[in-house]
């Protein structure tokens, strides 16, 4: 008999050859309790009921001892009774919805289909979505919250940000599942995780004491090359058809689809989203490394060049009185101001002055003192918000008024120098003070 269906998910799927059925069996994607229909039968039928599929279901013992009586045959139970596409099969003796359970429960045991690739890529997936999507939230949330902590996630090492935000993309991961029954990764390649002990889905704390599991026993805690002597061994016990060791008598990964397409664009996904993770990181750590070494910055006012020393990122934004050149130390938070003001009506003491009563708003000023570049004064200050430390730099070209604000956006020691003597020496060469 050719041109069988099944039932798959709620639908049919078919016509397949009884060798297609024989494959999707001995991996896992049906089993004895799956609906199968072909031409000449009159009815959809369990495959334990189908007699061209005995082999698959029903276990034969050993042929009997040469030179002994055979013992009688044994008895086969009857077939279990199943709901129909429309009506209830009637024909055999019914049996018990918990015994049902069981024996489905023990099929579930006895192997786990060989698909360690499909799962791979499912949890790739998972922890890759997972974790980009929380690194970004925290990474705009951060500089916010705690300062110290958005300079600490910009200036890390992609992968021991994965290794440290693990653990909570697997709790997340646990809770995604309980809500909507099944991870993204996993509903994208059509398999789900089922619990093989009762007839029932998993909780919110065994799916997060599962994904822990899989944390620590599968992943290695993320360590990479360590990872490899528990991936490895799992991927191995899986390709042979045994569950593994953090799954063990507890849940068994099963497909629900086994559409090649579906697993060829889920395959697909996963790697672009890979590979865009690889090119972000590495423009980040290219941005990262020209920034930490001494770079050539021409001042846009004055036309000069000068060398920004390694560590100061550099933008241009708007200010209340122009453009201001801000330079940021990414390790330690510290911003510097360059900015220009042209008044030919102005002394400098009647400019700081009037620069004093302007600031002052915002900050508490010690008194000027002379700084060792020529005709450069300073001043330290406090912000009033948060009680920063600054200092704030004054120099006049003509009618020209040059300031440099220094600004800890971290510390709150004001006791801290936070002026950048060579950083002040570029800056200030920038406008022709040498």
């Amino acid at each position: 008999m050719a041109g069988w269906h099944y039932v798959a998910d709620g639908q049919p799927v078919g016509p397949v050859t009884a060798e297609d059925i024989e494959k999707r069996f001995q991996d896992g994607i049906i089993d004895r309790d799956t609906l199968v229909w072909a031409e000449g039968l009159p009815e959809w039928r369990l495959i334990s009921q189908v007699e061209a599929f005995d082999a698959l279901t029903r276990k034969k013992g050993p042929p009997p001892i040469p030179g002994t009586a055979q013992p009688k045959a044994p008895v086969e139970p009857d077939p279990l009774p199943f709901p129909e596409i429309g009506e209830i099969a009637s024909e055999k003796k019914e049996t018990s919805e918990e015994e049902r359970n069981q024996i489905r429960l023990s099929n579930l045991r006895m192997s786990e289909p060989r698909i360690p690739w499909t799962r791979y890529f499912a949890r790739t997936f998972d922890v890759s979505v997972l974790a980009t999507v929380m690194l970004t939230v925290t990474f705009i949330a951060a500089p916010y919250i705690n300062p110290k902590l958005f300079l600490a996630i910009y200036t890390a090492d992609p992968r021991a940000l994965l290794v440290l935000t693990l653990p909570v993309v697997m709790v997340l991961n646990g809770i995604i599942i309980t809500a909507f029954g099944n991870s993204p990764g996993k509903k994208l390649f059509g398999i789900h995780a089922v619990n093989v002990q009762t007839d029932r889905p998993f909780t919110l704390a065994e799916n997060v004491a599962r994904e822990l599991r899989v944390w620590v026993r599968g992943l290695a805690l993320g360590i990479p090359l360590i990872n490899l002597f528990t991936m490895v061994p799992a991927f191995r016990r899986v390709n042979d058809g045994k569950p593994t060791l953090y799954d063990e008598g507890v849940a068994s990964v099963r497909p629900y689809s086994d559409s090649p397409v579906r697993r060829a664009i889920g395959m697909s996904l996963t790697l672009l989203i890979l590979v865009a993770i690889v090119a972000s990181n590495a423009i980040d750590k290219q941005n990262l490394e020209r920034v930490s070494r001494p770079y050539s910055w021409t001042n846009p006012v004055t036309n000069l060049k000068t060398m920004i020393p390694g560590g100061w990122e550099n933008e241009s934004m708007p200010g209340p009185a122009g453009t201001l050149y801000s330079f940021t130390n990414l390790k330690s938070g510290v911003v510097a101001f360059l900015a220009v003001e042209t008044s030919a009506e102005h002394t400098l003491v009647s400019y700081a002055d009037a620069l004093e009563a302007s600031l002052s708003r915002t900050m508490n000023f010690d008194d000027w003192t002379r700084y060792d570049l020529p005709g450069v004064w300073k001043r330290t200050a406090t912000m009033k918000e948060g009680n920063h430390p600054a200092a704030l730099l004054l120099r006049q070209m003509d009618t020209s008024f040059w300031r440099v604000v220094y600004v800890d956006q971290v510390g709150t020691d004001r006791n801290r120098a936070v002026e950048n003597p060579e950083l002040t020496r570029a800056l200030f060469a920038s406008v022709g003070v040498k």
